[in-house]
């Protein structure tokens, strides 16, 4: 009787074992989902599901806690004749250059997310209006400035910036909403 105890108790360990290596694996799923879900695959920055998360919880602390912060709206200018003269890879291949440039030339605590097809946003928290309108300039100037070639032929990339402040009574939307027509402001 004993014995057969022992082997019921190292049958129900295996497979107690196995349930939660199983659940490991499950977990680790759900976590590569979320990412995917939340993640622009070509550019590794957030896409606009997980970027309307981060505004969310950007414009909440920042109203919470009173901090100064603002959302920078980047519309990559030609981005469609990149596409029409030189092929969709191409054009992939500008967002890319631009990404990097963003990411280099911001702080480590900026958020940069894609917001759709050639339009992107940039969260800087702990910032006065003067300093957002600083780095609008600092990235521009260095989108414009950036050499960027594909297959030999240098092709010239620029980026229009909106910016808005959070205040106080924000909500995500209206802060994208003011942010998207400061850009098309800039533009015109």
């Amino acid at each position: 009787m004993a014995e057969r105890s022992d082997l019921t108790n190292a049958s129900e360990a295996t497979e107690l074992e196995r349930l939660r290596e199983e659940n490991r694996a499950l977990r680790q799923r759900i976590g590569d989902l979320d990412a995917m879900a939340h993640e622009d695959s070509l550019l590794q920055v957030p896409n606009r599901r997980g970027l309307m998360r981060e505004v969310a919880r950007f414009v909440s602390r920042a109203t919470r806690y009173g901090e100064s912060a603002a959302l920078l709206f980047l519309d990559f200018d030609g981005l469609k004749a990149i596409n029409d003269s030189h092929g969709h890879c191409a054009g992939d291949a500008a967002l890319t250059h631009v990404t990097r440039l963003l990411g280099d030339a911001l702080r480590a605590s900026d958020v940069i997310g894609r917001y759709g097809g050639d339009e992107f946003c940039v969260l800087l928290a702990h910032v006065e209006e003067e300093k957002a309108q600083e780095t609008a300039r600092r990235l521009e100037a260095a989108v414009a400035a950036s050499d960027f070639t594909y297959e030999g032929r240098p092709v010239p990339l620029a980026v229009t910036i909106g910016i808005t402040m959070v205040r106080e009574d924000d909500d995500p939307n209206a802060l994208l909403d003011r942010a998207d027509k400061d850009m098309y402001a800039r533009k015109d």
